[in-house]
């Protein structure tokens, strides 16, 4: 079982990162999920207005299972986050730890 990251990337409109980090920091106080380990944000060092969300779950199979049961609150939160979002800019991507076998050299 190898630790799984669900990166989620894109811009948000110049201008409005305070108000979208205001709700970043309400919706992290929300999420929850079966076998998520932690869930952070981060900002590109060079483009203040480009972030990263990365969702890690203690295994492949528990990102598989993963399923946005998010409540009312959740989804009303999910969607204000969304405009500020700049069209077309979100990439998602999964990425696995490598689990190396003890006694390789």
């Amino acid at each position: 079982m190898s630790e799984t990251k669900f990166l989620v990337r894109y811009s948000v409109n110049e201008g409005t990162q305070q108000k979208y980090l205001k709700l970043l920091k309400e919706f992290k106080s929300l999420i929850r999920a079966e076998g998520l380990v932690d869930y952070s944000v981060y900002v590109d060092a060079k483009n203040k207005l480009s972030f990263t969300e990365v969702y890690t779950f203690k295994s492949e199979e528990a990102f598989d299972n993963y399923e946005d049961d998010s409540d009312e609150r959740t989804k009303i939160l999910m969607s204000k986050m969304a405009e500020f979002v700049v069209n077309k800019t979100t990439k998602y991507s999964v990425i696995k730890k490598v689990e190396f076998e003890t006694g390789d050299k």
